[in-house]
């Protein structure tokens, strides 16, 4: 199944012009509770193109997408995610290990995402 979710991840990043961050399982087989019938639900980050940032109208920022196979896809555009992670409280007792490799991930994306961001800029600006 692994190679299968793989797969429908790089479906999505052409199909909508993305690089997906991040990605993990959740719902009901990510938190054991799952059934013979149970569908596989995958939830993900991810980063457009640097122009789109530059859209002066608010864009769709998820992604959703279910596939025949009962794989269900669920992405925010990596603004969403900061503003939505920025807003939350994390309590302690519901941190997890993926925590700190999220921060680290988030931390590192932002920083990466915004140099490319003002370099395609001062190129637009200046050609």
């Amino acid at each position: 199944m692994r190679e299968r979710i793989c797969k429908h991840l790089r479906e999505i990043e052409e199909q909508h012009h993305i690089k997906i961050l991040y990605a993990v399982e959740s719902g009901s087989r990510a938190w054991g509770f799952s059934s013979p019938d149970s569908d596989w639900d995958v939830r993900f980050i991810y980063v457009h193109e640097p122009e789109w940032y530059f859209h002066i109208e608010e864009q769709k920022d998820t992604i959703e997408q279910m596939f025949p196979d009962e794989t269900d896809m669920s992405g925010w555009d990596l603004k969403k995610a900061l503003r939505l992670f920025k807003s939350s409280t994390l309590h302690p007792e519901k941190k997890t290990s993926h925590d700190d490799k999220l921060n680290k991930l988030m931390y590192d994306t932002v920083n990466r995402m915004a140099t490319e961001i003002s370099n395609a800029a001062s190129v637009q600006l200046f050609n």
